[in-house]
């Protein structure tokens, strides 16, 4: 039994552009299933069951697709959220970094300012010694 591409069409749910473009892409695997008859060409049973298994086949692809673009979109999510907390943590590290320099450099200078008090005191000392007018009893 051969039925029309109107047919074919209405029964596989697809355009009569759709089933003329299988026609001529799997033309080799479909030959003897096509006649022309009064003008209109016709598909065989066998035929259009052909053209459905390359519907399915391509509606499977697709899914595949959308489920590799949907995973690929969760990942690339799951990317994005991870290098913003990497961001956060050098942002919280550097802050911390500078801090403890600006602590370190307060110490320093803290303990420069002591040692050169230490310096002058160590000086006054040390004049006050050489002075030995006042030590009558040696």
């Amino acid at each position: 039994m051969f039925k029309s591409i109107a047919d074919t069409a209405k029964e596989l749910n697809v355009s009569k552009q759709c089933i003329y473009k299988k026609l001529s892409t799997f033309k080799d695997e479909l030959k003897g299933c096509v006649k022309v008859e009064n003008g209109s060409k016709l598909i065989s049973l066998d035929g259009i069951e052909k053209i459905k298994n390359t519907l399915v086949d391509s509606t499977l692809n697709q899914k595949n697709i959308d489920n590799t673009d949907s995973f690929n979109a969760k990942l690339l999510n799951q990317y994005e959220n991870r290098i913003k907390q990497l961001e956060n943590t050098i942002e919280n590290m550097k802050n911390q970094y500078e801090s403890e320099v600006k602590y370190l450099r307060t110490e320093s200078d803290n303990k420069t300012e002591l040692l050169r008090n230490m310096q002058i005191l160590l000086k006054e000392q040390k004049l006050l010694e050489s002075k030995t007018w006042w030590k009558f009893w040696k």
